[in-house]
């Protein structure tokens, strides 16, 4: 079942009327001085679009993209949708085993790669180079618009539970419902709108589109600003972007290193992770951006299909988690309980999202799409995110998401969420910042280990933490092991490396 369609045209027909209407205004810059004008973006992208259109690319056609982040990235994207096709990021750390599952599942026409990727890429499906596309052939007029908001506009894949990617297809009328007209971000053509996330990544969505079919100038920042190292901070102050995107995990260390890094922001959405109630109600008292946004949705709801704008005023200093907020525009949220049923205001139930971002399911896998994706009476059809999730007692129409459902172990019999006991480990004076995992013990029982960074100039006293919690969590829930690391993993994302915690080296000291 489709459903009503919020915003009827197309990624082209919005694009090109904001062409229309600035032709001179920046579109795409890149730090190191690339800058592309509205005009200049058209004219090169539909020159592509017509080779590719000559290559066979048409309507729901994928086509992935082996490139970095940058001004060519974005040029290579427009020109895919002008064509009529859709757009797969390939992630350029991905091992070759990876991409292979990746284009067998989706069976892509062909990959576009920057120069120093094209032997790699013509491993997996008929590669061609961005440069060779670029060569000017013919007048490099306008192209037609031959699609509809019903095609396919990008598929995005997301690591799965077995370890085999899981390509969400996402239509162009998702994309549009995300950043056009919307009640949770307010883009203008006055906007600079950093371009932070991985283009595997579905933020890189919010970023690119939020920017182009709003008429706002996108600025593809240095990656390495998510290192959070103060020196590499300046590239933001430089830029000068008012709408930023950061992961939760990105957002707490700057929050805490170097809050400042963000002062002058229009608008700060993060997002991604469970939010530290703590850390976000100390930045958001400093009043440094102009709005600060929670922003919440799994890729399958394309980038967010709920926010929440912070109010530190409601934010107590007993408060652990914060609200993901309400739906967005042309979305609807449900928590159901384990019979299907709306949960009791309070109680806690698996967060559903309906309306129209959902994806239209995963590519190649009908079975998995038939499981995820589901028509409920009366709600129509829904996607079950796997979240656990409540509707506050006082606001029944703000969700509260406490973690994953398959995050849940069981200690002792009882079920714990990690994310408690990490939000309880941040508030303590000694930690910057934690990480819980269970592991299993000699005799095969499940136990948490907590990896702890420090504050600065502090120590990890493992004792006084195990005390700590004691006071604050029921005996079950105290971490068996507490391991002190300089930083925690981060993936390429910007999320928690929960894989890659269990081989971070130990900063020292004795276990409680």
């Amino acid at each position: 079942m489709k459903p009503t369609t919020r915003i009827s045209e197309t990624l082209c027909a919005l694009f090109e009327r904001r062409v229309r209407a600035a032709p001179g205004a920046p579109a795409v810059s890149a730090d190191g001085g690339e800058d592309m004008s509205y005009r200049l973006l058209d004219v090169t992208a539909s020159r592509v679009a017509c080779r590719l259109r000559a290559l066979g690319v048409g309507r729901d056609t994928p086509v992935a993209l082996l490139m970095t982040r940058g001004v060519d990235l974005v040029v290579a994207v427009v020109a895919i949708v002008k064509a009529g096709g859709a757009y797969m990021p390939i992630p350029a750390d991905f091992p070759d085993s990876q991409i292979r599952m990746m284009c067998s599942a989706a069976d892509p026409i062909l990959v576009i790669a920057d120069s120093k990727r094209l032997s790699r890429a013509s491993g997996f499906a008929r590669a061609v180079a961005l440069s060779e596309l670029m060569t000017p052939d013919g007048d490099g007029g306008a192209i037609a618009d031959e699609s509809r908001p019903d095609d396919l506009a990008y598929i995005a894949f997301t690591s799965g539970s077995t370890g085999t990617p899981k390509g969400a297809q996402i239509p162009i009328s998702a994309v549009t419902n995300l950043v056009v007209d919307t009640n949770y971000v307010e883009f203008s053509p006055n906007s600079v709108v950093g371009q932070l996330s991985n283009p595997g990544f579905d933020a890189f969505t919010f970023e690119l589109w939020g920017a182009l079919l709003n008429g706002c100038h996108l600025h593809v920042l240095d990656h390495r600003m998510l290192a959070a190292a103060a020196p590499r901070l300046r590239s933001v102050a430089a830029s000068r972007p008012t709408v930023l995107f950061l992961t939760t995990s990105v957002f707490h260390r700057l929050a805490r290193a170097a809050p400042h890094s963000l002062a002058g922001l229009d608008t700060l959405v993060f997002g991604g992770e469970v939010a530290d109630a703590q850390v976000v109600r100390e930045f958001a008292l400093r009043r440094l951006v102009g709005r600060l946004v929670n922003g919440y949705g799994p890729t399958e709801t394309t980038t967010f299909c709920a926010a929440w704008q912070v109010d530190a005023a409601r934010l107590t200093t007993d408060d652990r988690t914060i609200p993901v907020g309400a739906a967005i525009a042309g979305a609807t949220l449900h928590v159901l309980d384990a019979a299907g049923n709306d949960a009791a205001v309070g109680s806690t139930g698996q967060v559903c999202v309906g309306g129209m971002g959902l994806a239209r399911g995963y590519v190649g896998d009908p079975e998995l799409t038939a499981a995820r994706f589901v028509n409920v009476p009366g709600r129509g059809r829904l996607y079950l995110t796997g979240d656990l999730g409540r509707r506050l007692p006082d606001d029944p129409a703000l969700i509260e998401v406490l973690g994953r459902l398959d995050d849940q172990v069981k200690v002792r019999g009882y079920r714990v969420e990690p994310g408690e006991v990490e939000a309880v480990l941040r508030r303590h004076a000694s930690v910057d910042d934690a990480a819980v995992v269970p592991t299993r013990d000699a005799r095969g029982d499940t136990t948490l280990v907590a990896y702890i960074v420090p504050g600065a100039r502090q120590t990890v006293d493992r004792s006084a933490l195990a005390a700590y919690l004691a006071d604050h969590l029921p005996a079950f829930m105290v971490p068996a092991k507490y391991t002190a690391v300089r930083s925690l993993p981060l993936d390429r994302n910007g999320k928690v490396d929960r894989k890659a915690l269990r081989s971070v080296t130990d900063l020292g000291g004795e276990d409680p």
